[in-house]
């Protein structure tokens, strides 16, 4: 007869809860600090915040974009670059959003 596996399913399942409380906690962008007080992670929405950048960079030699607020722009420069080098058929867009550090009770 197979031996009870209960007591290891239960401690398995326990540490599977533990491990999903936290990553929740970190999808959250919670953390208890003091008392009730909550430190959370979020993008600055905020009217004074810098704005989202976008740059491009080639995969293939490494040359960038200039950083812009405009998609366009970028997307111009990639169009023209892949013209004036035929060869280069690979970008990677790298975007840059402010974020902040806050306190919720």
């Amino acid at each position: 007869m197979a031996p009870d596996r209960r007591p290891l399913l239960g401690s398995l399942l326990r540490q599977a809860n533990a491990i999903s409380d936290r990553n929740r906690r970190h999808t959250l962008g919670g953390y208890p600090v003091l008392g009730r007080s909550l430190l959370v992670s979020e993008p600055n929405r905020a009217a004074d915040a810098p704005p989202l950048t976008h740059r491009m960079r080639c995969d293939t030699c490494g040359q960038r974009s200039p950083r812009c607020v405009e998609f366009g722009r970028v997307q111009d420069w990639q169009l023209r670059h892949a013209a004036a080098h035929p060869t280069h058929h690979t970008y990677t867009e790298t975007l840059t959003r402010p974020w902040l550090v806050a306190f919720r009770g």
